[in-house]
Parts: C-alpha cells; structure tokens; sequence
C-alpha cells in the first residue's frame, strides 16, 4: 500500500478527473472505476524510466487522475527529481493535497 493515504481510501475504486485520463486508464487495462491498488504495479512502471516521455507522463496523469499540462512545472520538476521507486508514493500525496485544495 502507499503509505501516504489509509488502506481504505487506496482500495475505494474511484472515477478520473477528466476524459483524458479515463482514456489512458482504459489503455491501460483499467475500468472505468479503479483504485490506487490496481493502478500501482501499472503506473509505477510507467514511471520509471523519464527517457520514455510518453509513457512518464502516462504514469503522472494516470495517478492524478487528470491531465497534467506541460506548464505544470511544479509538478513535473517534482515528480522528476524524486527517486524512481517513490515517485508512485509521491504522487498519492500530491493527489491528497490536490483534494484537500479543492473547493466543494
């Protein structure tokens, strides 16, 4: 489990942001409601490696949820420099404060 959300939440099936991101969830074998859980083992290896650009930023925008825009730079420098093998853990807690910043 990522250890940057409660096991609960990372197993709740959940619904993409946009309908880029619900493309990319297909593309990649996801349903239409998934959760973090079954996203894991696909998206970590998605992100990787940032030589393969298209499938870096799959792997972002997978997690998210949404699409991230190239002029996003806070996000993509973070995301960047962070260690391959917590870039997943990474982005659960950037899609935690991106929740918590939204206004109901």
């Amino acid at each position: 489990m990522g250890k940057s959300m409660p096991q609960a939440e990372f197993n709740m099936l959940r619904e993409p942001k946009d309908a880029h991101s619900a493309e990319l969830w297909k593309k990649h074998g996801l349903g239409e409601k998934t959760s973090f859980e079954l996203m894991r083992p696909i998206a970590k290896k998605l992100l990787m490696d940032t030589r393969d650009s298209v499938a870096f930023s799959e792997g972002v925008q997978m997690v998210l949820g949404r699409r991230v825009d190239a002029g996003e730079n806070d996000t993509w420098q973070r995301v960047i420099l962070t260690p391959p093998v917590f870039r997943f853990d990474m982005l659960l807690l950037q899609f935690q404060i991106e929740k918590m910043s939204v206004k109901p």
